[in-house]
């Protein structure tokens, strides 16, 4: 036993990864959240990332975001929930949160050999890391119908990573009046 208690000792250690600091969990820097940004990319551990585009407008009622997530070969990530939404932020007058319709989900290995894209019926509860490629791509495109307010939060839900839950970046929207646009902003 004596023998084998340094090598123990070496995997306790190696076990704890506690080495992750999550990065700034809420996009918007400013109270005013004043500048435009394209897109906002978040990593998790292991070096699973998502990634938040600009919103398109669908119709005169109708955004569509963008999520995709990105998982490393060979690493895998399950979502806790199935439902994403959108609420005003913290501190608002008025309350309110919105249900996205999940309008497409697509996954795509870019760097492999086989570089079709794959259409899913609905969105895997786990994602997984192809060992053709070095990533993964899971497209996500959400629909919000209605009017949205002038200013919104998108919190994905928190990823179940090698055991352990994880929160995801709140990634926050507003309309642009100069632009006629929403956009992502900080």
């Amino acid at each position: 036993m004596r023998n084998y208690l340094p090598l123990l000792l070496l995997f306790a250690i190696a076990g704890c990864d506690d080495a992750y600091k999550a990065e700034n969990l809420y996009q918007a820097t400013s109270s005013d959240c004043a500048n435009w940004i394209e897109g906002s990319r978040f990593v998790l551990p292991r070096a699973v990332g998502v990634f938040a585009s600009a919103p398109q407008a669908v119709d005169a009622t109708t955004m569509e975001l963008g999520l995709s997530y990105f998982i490393p070969r060979g690493e895998q990530a399950q979502f806790t929930a199935r439902t994403f939404s959108i609420d005003t932020p913290p501190g608002a007058t008025t309350a309110r949160t919105v249900r996205a319709r999940m309008v497409g989900v697509d996954r795509r290995a870019p760097g492999g050999l086989d570089k079709k894209v794959e259409f899913l019926p609905e969105l895997p509860l786990l994602l997984r890391g192809d060992a053709n490629s070095d990533e993964t791509i899971f497209r996500l495109r959400l629909q919000f119908g209605g009017s949205l307010p002038e200013r919104f939060d998108l919190t994905p839900p928190p990823m179940l990573i090698n055991g352990k839950t994880y929160p995801v970046r709140t990634f926050t929207y507003r309309l642009f009046k100069d632009r006629h646009a929403y956009g992502l902003c900080t």
